[in-house]
């Protein structure tokens, strides 16, 4: 009898410290800016992206910056995110942004494109953010039942202009080779003015 309540013991033990243990983490829904670097006088632009989309049919939400440091020239709707974008009066900051869909979009990837000029004045070394920010009901599916989306706000960090930086990544090497190519060829790239 002990040697069968050892054995049946034993046979749990195994079980149990055999079967693996799955762990279940549920993905937040993210809307997310993009960091940049810049030099003063600039243009640059930054995403705004999606990544774990439930499913939205309506986003209204706010994008906030330093108006002193830059000057936002275009919103532009990703048209592989599809939808829906309604300018607001002002790009000024607060930026209201205006998206919809006719059907619950669950795409992810880039929603928007901000396209800023830095100020000539900007400072090397500051870090200004770009915020986003939404109200309660203010992205929902086509239910009309609120979706919440984690943010994580994004930045621009000016830095001083390095000869030869055709892609403003701080470093000379073959990529500015690359990027001056491409921009020589009419591509649709960004480089830096000062460094070309």
């Amino acid at each position: 009898l002990i040697k069968q309540a050892l054995s049946l013991v034993l046979a749990i033990m195994m079980i149990t410290t055999s079967v693996p243990v799955f762990a279940i983490t549920a993905t937040e829904a993210t809307l997310s800016i993009g960091d940049v670097k810049a030099v003063p006088g600039q243009t640059v632009s930054v995403n705004i992206s999606v990544e774990n989309n439930p499913g939205i049919a309506t986003a209204i939400f706010t994008v906030t910056y330093n108006n002193d440091a830059m000057t936002l020239n275009a919103v532009e709707l990703d048209q592989e995110f599809g939808g829906t974008y309604t300018p607001g009066p002002s790009l000024n900051s607060p930026v209201s942004v205006t998206w919809d869909s006719s059907t619950d979009n669950m795409n992810n990837g880039n929603m928007f494109k901000l396209t800023f000029d830095i100020s000539d004045e900007a400072d090397a070394g500051e870090v200004y953010d770009i915020k986003i920010s939404y109200g309660v009901g203010n992205i929902c599916n086509l239910d009309e039942d609120d979706v919440d989306f984690q943010i994580d706000n994004g930045t621009i960090t000016i830095v001083n202009p390095l000869p030869g930086d055709i892609n403003c990544d701080q470093a000379v090497n073959a990529k500015d080779l690359t990027r001056m190519r491409k921009y020589f060829a009419n591509w649709d790239v960004e480089v830096d003015p000062i460094a070309l």
